[in-house]
């Protein structure tokens, strides 16, 4: 999914479990926390349109939400409603799972899975996300 789509996704779901800007900024950047590894993988993706399984990290996967799921629940343990922090982060992970080829078992298994809920050519896949996120902000706006 696109970035822009994961903010305002983060957005709709942090801004649903609390009215606390600060809480929604937070619940906004750990939505954004999984894509951190697509850094080092920028220039190639700009040079050929798109960002291959590659470009993401064991973080990027079921291995990284077990483990911030985990650290959340650590932080919730000590006090806090961190909720709007792992929902949006989960919502990431739904988001490219549904949409984009991903290694889900990786780094232990390196099979991409697609479930082609999203088209797979470029001009599709653009189109695709400027509905998905123009449904997004309408939503917000409405």
């Amino acid at each position: 999914m696109n970035f822009i789509a994961h903010i305002l996704a983060s957005y709709i779901i942090a801004r649903s479990l609390s009215t606390d800007p600060n809480m929604i900024l937070l619940g906004i950047l750990f939505g954004l926390l999984p894509d951190i590894d697509h850094i080092s993988h920028t220039l190639r993706a700009i040079r050929t349109g798109r960002y291959g399984t590659e470009s993401r990290s064991r973080f990027h996967e079921l291995y990284g939400l077990a483990i911030s799921a985990f650290a959340i629940m650590i932080l919730s343990y000590l006090g806090g409603n961190y909720a709007v922090m792992f929902f949006p982060l989960l919502g990431h992970y739904l988001l490219d799972f549904l949409t984009r080829p991903t290694r889900p078992f990786y780094p232990y298994n390196k099979t991409v899975t697609h479930y082609s809920l999203y088209p797979k050519s470029m001009k599709n896949m653009i189109l695709a996300d400027i509905l998905f996120t123009g449904g997004l902000l309408i939503w917000i706006i409405l």
